[in-house]
């Protein structure tokens, strides 16, 4: 976390959180001047978006009650943390001053770890389970980073990896790239120290994985694309 982050969990009147390893959370208990953990209400649901809908009540109900609060979510704090957002709206409506403070997300060691800049030929960046219900077109000549691989069709908590759903998602990828393209499963580490894990495979060979929760796919550019001589000579690049 950034040191503006830790002014602000040190100073809140209390300190809401949804973190997902035990060492951030021993460090909130200890830092803040009051803590409520958020998981009881988390896990109390089957559906995660009931489970949402319940945090950003929590969230509002709070307010009422202290001047300064704190609400922490594990990565980044907008994003795939739909209570996040959903709260500050909301309180935003009814004059609450608000501010959201950003963070080192998974995203951002992504590029660190597999050497990836994203301006040399874009980045598209989408949820696992809306790219295939959807339909989204990938461009093949730039990044594609795949969130919550481990999670496609799966509405609740459980961590088991759907296989049809799987084959259903390798099937509609390869409409778009060769079955033997590298791909890599990777997950950002969660300490300082500790590596970061980076599979590669075939593409053809992502089903029968072993992918987690918090697994993330990458799949490199296959193609490049071609320039447009016409805008070269209007920009004077030509």
């Amino acid at each position: 976390m950034t040191k503006e982050a830790e002014a602000h969990i040190k100073k809140a009147d209390l300190v809401l959180f949804l973190v997902n390893e035990p060492v951030m959370e021993e460090w909130i208990i200890v830092h803040a001047k009051n803590a409520q953990n958020l998981a009881t209400i988390y896990f109390s649901q089957s559906n995660r978006a009931d489970a949402y809908r319940l945090i950003t009540e929590e969230i509002l109900l709070v307010l009422e009650h202290y001047d300064f609060v704190c609400v922490i979510f594990y990565g980044h704090p907008t994003v795939f943390a739909r209570p996040g957002l959903d709260a500050i709206k909301k309180a935003k409506k009814i004059g609450v001053e608000t501010k959201i403070l950003p963070a080192v997300s998974a995203e951002d060691c992504l590029f660190a770890d597999l050497e990836i800049d994203p301006g040399d030929c874009g980045c598209y960046s989408v949820e696992a389970t809306d790219l295939l219900v959807y339909q989204r077109l990938p461009d093949i000549s730039s990044h594609l980073i795949i969130w919550q691989i481990g999670m496609l069709g799966n509405l609740g908590h459980e961590s088991i990896v759907k296989l049809e759903a799987m084959e259903l998602f390798v099937k509609y990828l390869l409409d778009f790239y060769s079955d033997d393209h590298l791909v890599v499963l990777y997950e950002a580490s969660f300490y300082p120290g500790i590596d970061c894990s980076i599979k590669k495979i075939m593409l053809k060979d992502l089903v029968g994985q072993r992918i987690s929760r918090i697994s993330t796919l990458y799949i490199p550019p296959w193609k490049k694309n071609k320039a447009n001589l016409l805008v070269l000579k209007k920009l004077g690049l030509s």
